[in-house]
This record gives C-alpha cells, structure tokens and sequence, in this order.
C-alpha cells in the first residue's frame, strides 16, 4: 500500500548529512515528522521540518519518539544517518 500524500513522513534522524537531505527532499512531497537526537542530530534539521521543527529526544527515549511520530500523523518511518546501537 502507497503512503498517502499528505501523510507526515516520520524521520529518524541519526548523525551526518544523510538526514538532512532526505527531509530537503522529502518536505517537496509533504510534511516531515523528524526526531532528532540531542548532541548527534544537525540543528539544520530544525529549518528542513517547517512549523515546530523537529522533536528533540535524547538517546533511549523511545516512547518519546513515537508518541511524536504518532501526534504529527506518521504512520511509517525511516532511519538515516548513524546511530549508535549503544546509544538506542
């Protein structure tokens, strides 16, 4: 099944430039959801979501990321980037 076109796309975004593209590219084709890591996450990622900006977490606060997920309507989402299992 297709996303829908108005469905935020949920972004996980680990460290390095990889997430910043995928949300520069993404946001084209509608709204982007990002959670961002403190200390790991390009603050760039903030400016690519529009509106609030990304969700800021630290590492391991996964209930977090989904309940942020979940509010902005994502359904699906990709990880990008690197994030240290040890950290997860």
């Amino acid at each position: 099944m297709a996303p829908n076109a108005r469905e935020a796309l949920g972004l996980i975004a680990g460290r390095g430039r990889l997430p910043l593209e995928i949300a520069r590219s993404a946001r084209d084709r509608g709204p982007v959801a990002a959670i961002a890591f403190h200390g790991q996450t390009e603050r760039e990622i903030d400016a690519l979501c529009g509106g609030a900006g990304a969700t800021w977490i630290y590492p391991g606060e996964v209930g977090a990321a989904i309940d942020a997920l979940r509010a902005a309507g994502a359904t699906r989402a990709v990880l990008a980037g690197k994030v240290p299992k040890a950290d997860l």
